[in-house]
């Protein structure tokens, strides 16, 4: 253990704790939580999220694939939840008033790693959800046109 990790593990299993200054209120977080949520999103923007949670899924009709080849399991629908509203927080951290598909993919690994699980054969070729998510931003085009599905 260096010096470092030492330090950090006596700092952590010591009855010493430090003081903790917040920086947000829970009035705060409730405002910024409330901010996010009325971010508009494009149905082209909603459409590129769902596309990519759906490609994540083995045997669906929109994986590609090395999908089936190497995806145990992907995203199921909270996926597209979370891609949106991630989205939508990163455009307003970045001054914007609506969400793009550039916040989609700079949030998508972060969003999406712990919900793609490879399988075995991708686990004995290294290749680990990360990867595959840098397959799927190939394989997903960006600038297909995504529009709200008929009723």
């Amino acid at each position: 253990m260096t010096g470092c990790s030492w330090e950090i593990a006596r700092r952590v299993t010591g009855d010493k704790h430090a003081a903790i200054e917040p920086v947000l209120t829970a009035t705060d977080i409730i405002t910024v939580q409330d901010l996010v949520t009325r971010v508009p999103v494009s149905d082209q923007v909603l459409g590129y999220a769902w596309a990519l949670v759906r490609a994540t899924r083995p045997a669906s009709a929109e994986a590609p694939e090395f999908i089936n080849r190497w995806v145990a399991w992907g995203a199921g629908p909270r996926g597209v939840l979370t891609l949106v509203n991630a989205a939508k927080a990163r455009a307003v951290m970045y001054g914007r008033y609506h969400a793009t598909v550039g916040d989609v993919q700079a949030i998508l690994k972060p969003a999406l790693r712990h919900r793609i699980a490879a399988n075995y054969a991708a686990q004995s070729q290294s290749i680990g959800s990360e990867q595959i998510i840098d397959m799927l931003l190939e394989a997903v085009p960006a600038d297909r046109v995504y529009e709200r599905p008929a009723a």
